[in-house]
């Protein structure tokens, strides 16, 4: 599905505060362990600004802080502490709250250049694509990032030329863009499989290059022929053939029912939120249909067809995996200070509930596991870090194809989930798995693991 172009911002009609000079006698606040976390310091001029973001910063916190009017005070800041994100916008306005919006995602990320940079010596770039990075026990959002993207600073003066881009740089692929999830969706229909005991990661299928199921073709990438295969190694390989027939022997009803408890149908985010992921009415899904659907391609006439999903929701099931079958609702800000450092607000992670049971989530980690070890994710592998997950390959009409990852590392003990969708990938055969592995090494490298 083609992402919508955002409608221009409206100006504001609100006044400027008036501008205040910062206190040499600012205190800094206490600040509690930073965990890989960022934090967001709105009205820098207002005293607490500098004094907030030094602690925070050497602390370890990614560090954004938001001056309204005083741009001299923030370009001083971003050069006394070059890891720090300073601009100078008016939050009052729509408009600026959007640019602030992305201003956060870079000083949560900063990824935006990791994937510029992951793209081969060879001169092969993706034209387009999203990462999301979680949490995987509270759901906090690790990093959120957009390609192409827009300098925020040049935001107010050229929105004209970037809202006019057929790239769509103002668009927030990573929370509203809908994507086709091709394989990563085998993580679902894995997930139901087992959790339903229609089967086991043992079970044996036969694996044609294409199979007749509903009186239609279903097909493995390149027709390629496996033979027979366990289901364990049928998810490493990712045969659609195999797939399709798992989900038809789970049922379009029950498919459904396991994409929705993993967050489907809903508006993932405690305050960013995303678009809701989409899957098909069971009730108007054929056999051919529920067979594509359990491998990840909506293939439905005369209605809506699913899946369908955004990357934030990708990211939210690889973490639920990891998280022993427990979904988290995603967020962005952990906390918000008054000017004067005091905690105005916490952020409390909350559990959206058990899409499978603890013992069917070990075993689709084995399984995701084996993808990355000798599967077709190889490309995600960190050397001296187990790192699990599963690639997909998602038609999105013609010959264009996305290349989409999903992920959690380190194995043993996860802390980190990731969601990875780069588009036109026959155009420039950038593996979404080998931004996962770039991104995963920062990712725990801030951790410090």
């Amino acid at each position: 599905q083609e992402p919508v172009q955002e409608a221009a911002p409206e100006p504001a009609a609100e006044t400027e505060p008036a501008a205040e000079t910062e206190s040499a006698a600012e205190t800094e606040p206490a600040v509690p362990a930073a965990n890989g976390r960022c934090v967001l310091i709105s009205g820098g001029d207002r005293g607490i600004g500098a004094a907030a973001a030094r602690a925070f910063y050497a602390a370890g916190y990614r560090v954004a802080v938001f001056y309204h009017t005083n741009a001299e005070a923030a370009a001083a800041l971003q050069k006394e502490l070059p890891g720090v994100l300073a601009v100078q916008c008016d939050v009052a306005s729509r408009a600026s709250c959007e640019l602030a919006f992305h201003a956060v995602e870079q000083a949560l990320g900063k990824n935006i250049d990791m994937i510029s940079r992951a793209y081969g010596t060879d001169g092969a770039r993706a034209n387009a694509g999203a990462v999301v990075v979680l949490d995987v026990k509270d759901g906090s959002v690790l990093a959120s990032a957009n390609y192409p993207s827009f300098d925020q600073n040049l935001y107010a003066t050229q929105y004209s030329e970037y809202s006019a881009d057929e790239s769509l740089p103002l668009f927030n692929r990573a929370l509203q863009g809908l994507y086709t999830p091709g394989s990563t969706f085998k993580v679902v229909t894995l997930s139901a499989a087992l959790e339903t005991g229609t089967a086991s990661l043992t079970s044996t299928y036969q694996a044609p290059g294409s199979m007749d199921i509903g009186n239609a073709p279903v097909t493995n990438y390149a027709n390629e022929s496996y033979g027979t295969l366990s289901l364990q190694q049928a998810f490493a390989v990712s045969s659609n053939v195999v797939f399709g027939q798992v989900a038809n022997e789970i049922g379009a009803s029950s498919l459904v029912q396991f994409a929705n408890a993993f967050g489907y149908g809903q508006k993932l985010g405690q305050d960013l939120t995303a678009a809701a992921s989409i899957m098909a009415d069971p009730s108007l899904m054929t056999e051919w249909e529920t067979a594509w659907a359990g491998a990840g391609q909506p293939v439905g006439m005369d209605h809506t067809p699913g899946p369908q999903t955004t990357v934030m929701q990708n990211c939210v099931i690889a973490a639920a995996i990891a998280n022993s079958g427990v979904v988290m609702d995603p967020f962005f800000v952990s906390q918000i200070l008054a000017p004067d450092g005091t905690v105005v607000k916490t952020t409390q992670s909350r559990s959206l509930g058990q899409a499978v049971s603890s013992t069917t989530a070990d075993q689709v980690k084995q399984a995701m596991l084996a993808v990355v070890q000798s599967g077709t994710g190889t490309d995600a592998q960190i050397p001296g870090v187990k790192v699990a997950g599963k690639t997909g390959s998602a038609e999105t009409g013609g010959t264009n194809v996305n290349s989409m990852f999903v992920g959690f590392a380190p194995y043993d003990s996860p802390t980190v989930a990731i969601s990875v969708a780069l588009e036109d990938y026959d155009k420039h055969d950038v593996k979404a798995a080998k931004i996962a592995g770039i991104v995963l090494t920062a990712a725990l490298a801030a951790q410090g693991a």
